[in-house]
């Protein structure tokens, strides 16, 4: 069964275990002509089809249908849980919203905070536009929906309201197609008006595209408010489409379209690679970001014991950026390890700290004071004079360090004859003291 059958399947069963008057039945049925236009002829929603399968709950079995697709594997795309996206959905509403805070909360947190906000606050959150520009199946947009719907309960504002401010674009169109049947059975109710059902629908595909949002066009998406996401994570050299900038992977390309989207104080929060706070080549996009944010925050995750993406090892920073053009500055976290037992707690009581951003090279994983004294002894002591990649007179050996360290760092004494390895010349009586 291809994936348009699955997606067909699902739906159906969803449509016949929930909605059981034949009226009902037809309005679903009809509002999802409305809501995939032309791409409803990919599918077969008919409920009489299916057979006796078992229940299923539709949001979360269209979550991962897509993800182990080549395509999607090799497009560098990867799931993000929901705890991630209600962590970062949640922080970003409260950010944008006291651009002065400088901690991250627990879920659980942030959202108790947000329901004791005032009505007008409240109804900025819910009048906020949030933007997914590489949205996928839609984890983050639903996020979005999910809390403003809890703050609407003190205020009543209609489902137009919230969903017409939630927006979702994917350069793969069944991600697209995916994402929108999401929110929409995430929205309806069952004793919802028949015309409440379709205008919903008309809602979501409306705010719906499919542009590329890394050779972005700079006016597709117009200004958002609040910028969110887990982009591509591939390098130029295996990326298919077009790039118009010089990062050397497609995600820093997503971040440069997403923060020049920002409007007064808008906030852009994202799952990206490790490299974004600790390489050179990301220098550029760091800085690009540093001049028009006035605050960043970069939560640093390891990939072992376990990983922050549920089917895939890969060492992440979650950056929180909010738009502004004074007090440019960045806190960070410690390097987080963490055992998949205590997965639940993750994100509760983040420490952050001034990370130093002196340089172009990197900025320091430095989650408390502590760590941050260490550092800074670190970087006063002198470098010694007596390593070097130049061959030096007299009495004088070889060492070959391996320029790609991972979970540790290769050193021989002889050479492996490979690219890899740079020698450096050290005197022979400092020979002791490196092996």
């Amino acid at each position: 069964m291809n994936i348009l059958s699955k997606i067909s399947n699902i739906v159906n069963l969803y449509i016949r275990q929930n909605f059981f008057d034949e009226n009902k039945e037809s309005v679903i049925l009809e509002s999802m002509d409305i809501l995939l236009g032309e791409r409803i002829d990919n599918y077969t929603f008919d409920i009489c089809s299916i057979g006796n399968e078992s229940v299923v709950d539709l949001v979360p079995a269209l979550a991962k249908i897509n993800e182990k697709s080549n395509k999607r594997k090799c497009g560098g795309v990867y799931y993000t849980d929901s705890d991630v996206t209600d962590f970062i959905m949640a922080n970003a509403f409260l950010h944008f919203i006291k651009p002065t805070e400088k901690k991250v909360w627990d879920y659980e947190t942030a959202l108790k905070k947000l329901k004791h906000i005032s009505i007008q606050e409240k109804i900025k959150i819910i009048e906020a536009s949030s933007f997914d520009p590489t949205c996928g199946t839609g984890e983050f947009l639903l996020s979005s929906f999910r809390i403003k719907s809890i703050i609407n309960e003190t205020i009543g504002m209609s489902f137009e309201k919230m969903l017409g401010s939630v927006y979702g674009n994917d350069i793969d169109y069944v991600s697209v197609d995916i994402s929108k049947l999401r929110l929409f059975f995430s929205a309806i109710q069952k004793n919802m008006p028949d015309e409440d059902i379709m205008k919903l629908a008309s809602i979501i595909n409306k705010n719906f595209i499919g542009k590329d949002a890394v050779a972005y066009d700079g006016v597709s998406f117009g200004k958002k408010d609040i910028i969110v996401g887990n982009p591509p994570y591939v390098e130029y050299g295996k990326y298919e489409g077009q790039s118009l900038y010089c990062y050397g992977n497609v995600y820093a390309d997503v971040l440069h379209n997403a923060v020049k989207m920002l409007g007064e104080d808008g906030v852009m929060s994202f799952v990206v690679p490790l490299s974004y706070v600790s390489t050179i080549r990301m220098g550029k996009i760091r800085k690009l970001i540093s001049s028009h944010a006035n605050k960043q925050i970069v939560i640093n995750f390891a990939d072992r014991p376990d990983s922050l993406f549920s089917a895939a090892h890969q060492k992440l920073t979650i950056l929180l950026a909010q738009k502004g053009n004074i007090n440019n500055i960045v806190l960070s976290s410690s390097y987080k390890y963490w055992y998949n037992s205590e997965r639940e707690m993750l994100f509760h009581a983040i420490p952050l700290e001034n990370t130093l951003i002196d340089n172009e090279m990197y900025w320091p994983k430095i989650g408390n004071k502590i760590e941050s004294s260490i550092f800074k002894k670190f970087k006063n002591l002198e470098e010694p004079n007596w390593l070097t990649i130049d061959a030096l007179k007299g009495n004088t050996d070889c060492i070959y360090i391996n320029t790609r360290g991972c979970f540790w760092m290769k050193v021989f004494s002889k050479n492996p004859h490979s690219n890899s390895y740079i020698p450096f010349f050290l005197p022979l009586e400092k020979i002791p003291f490196i092996y």
